[in-house]
């Protein structure tokens, strides 16, 4: 039975089959969406819960940061580049920074309004608050921050 397709076009659309045929197994090979897991958990300051702000976990090593925003309830959800809820699998640095603060990655924060919790808690380098993201876990993370003034 003769093609349909002429031959000349054939040759032409191969290149163009071959390079869509390869981004579509990259894509659907999990180019790094795949190794997102869900992380999330409440952040409370001296037992109550924090009812604003924001969650920062910072790669040790390399890869994406993860971002969330805090609810009025204090719970959180992690988004990685904006798009992918989760984390990438691994260890990281946490920040928690309140609302109406804003800090550019390795400088210090500006003061927008009076903050509640201690400084340290608003660079992942110097709140000593360390969690590791992995593959099969619940990957909740309840974050309690204590002020100076409280004594444990």
């Amino acid at each position: 039975m003769p093609s349909i397709v002429p031959a000349a076009l054939c040759t032409h659309l191969r290149p163009a089959f071959s390079l869509f045929l390869f981004l579509g197994v990259t894509f659907l090979s999990g180019c790094g969406a795949n190794d997102v897991v869900p992380v999330g958990g409440t952040v409370s300051l001296n037992g109550r819960p924090l009812d604003s702000g924001l969650v920062v976990f910072t790669p040790v090593g390399q890869g994406r940061s993860a971002t969330a925003t805090i609810q009025s309830d204090g719970s959180y959800s992690l988004v990685t580049d904006g798009n992918d809820a989760g984390a990438l699998v691994g260890e990281y640095r946490v920040a928690v920074i309140p609302a109406g603060y804003a800090s550019a990655e390795g400088q210090e924060p500006v003061v927008k309004k009076k903050n509640p919790i201690p400084t340290r808690y608003l660079a992942p380098d110097t709140s000593g608050l360390r969690f590791t993201v992995e593959k099969n876990k619940s990957n909740r993370y309840d974050i309690r921050l204590l002020s100076r003034s409280v004594k444990s």
